[in-house]
């Protein structure tokens, strides 16, 4: 029974608790005779206890000290959707259960988390596929994906952050394509103002409300064939969408 509990015991403490047990055994067998090595379960959960106490004392020390950065925040702040987060990382100590290794994390505006090392293991490898969230400080909710660290106050589930993530990505890979173009001489086109006559048109035809969802507010003139990618001025190529229609076709594109 008592092997069978070691087994399964953590390495270090199944370790102290055979040092303490087998001592206590020889010191007992020392002073009263053998007769007292008929005691050796009881010696060996004295060693587990002093174990316990000992490994309990050594995790509730505390962490590294917080970076400036990782100071909380004294207020909420402007309402924010995803931000990626460059200064949160995982940090060590080795101040743990005879000198074991222990995982922090700390990000802007969160102080260091302890991360158990079955639950670090984990959440590294499931990062690799999905962002995993790590740490919560305040409104703040930090997620791991793809080894870029992100947070969020508006409570998004994990499909939210790779949706969002991914979406800046794109947006970014546009940004850095147009940039290119440029440094390459190509001509980019400058966009014509849409004539008014056309402008009333189009407003007529499509009676005033967006096309895809019907909305009659924020409506914005867009071109079917976009204009970069030599769409035109006509009233065959305009048509009126709101402003997040707009957007998420743009997203599209």
């Amino acid at each position: 029974m008592i092997g069978t509990s070691l087994g399964k015991m953590p390495t270090r403490r199944g370790l102290v608790t055979i040092v303490i047990g087998l001592v206590l055994t020889a010191m007992a067998v020392s002073a009263r005779g053998a007769m007292a090595a008929l005691a050796l379960p009881m010696w060996f959960v004295i060693g587990w206890l002093v174990a316990w106490i000992w490994e309990t004392s050594s995790d509730r020390k505390s962490g590294p000290s917080p970076s400036r950065f990782a100071r909380p925040s004294g207020s909420p702040g402007l309402r924010t959707t995803l931000r990626q987060d460059p200064n949160a990382h995982f940090v060590t100590d080795s101040r743990g259960f005879l000198f074991r290794r222990r995982f922090w994390f700390e990000g802007t505006g969160c102080p260091p988390v302890r991360i158990p090392l079955q639950e670090y293991r984990d959440l590294q490898s499931r990062q690799a596929r999905d962002p995993v969230m790590v740490a919560a400080a305040g409104a703040r909710r930090y997620w791991w994906w793809e080894d870029s660290f992100w947070w969020e106050n508006q409570g998004y589930e994990s499909l939210d952050v790779k949706a969002l993530v991914s979406r800046s990505r794109r947006q970014s890979q546009r940004t850095l394509q147009h940039a290119h173009a440029l440094l390459a001489g190509e001509k980019i086109r400058a966009r014509d103002p849409i004539p008014e006559d056309v402008r009333r048109y189009i407003w007529k035809r499509d009676r005033g409300q967006c096309q895809q969802c019907g909305a009659t507010e924020l409506l914005q003139y867009d071109h079917i064939i976009p204009w970069s990618m030599g769409g035109s001025n006509t009233v065959e190529n305009l048509s009126l969408l709101c402003a997040e229609c707009n957007r998420l076709k743009g997203d599209a594109i």
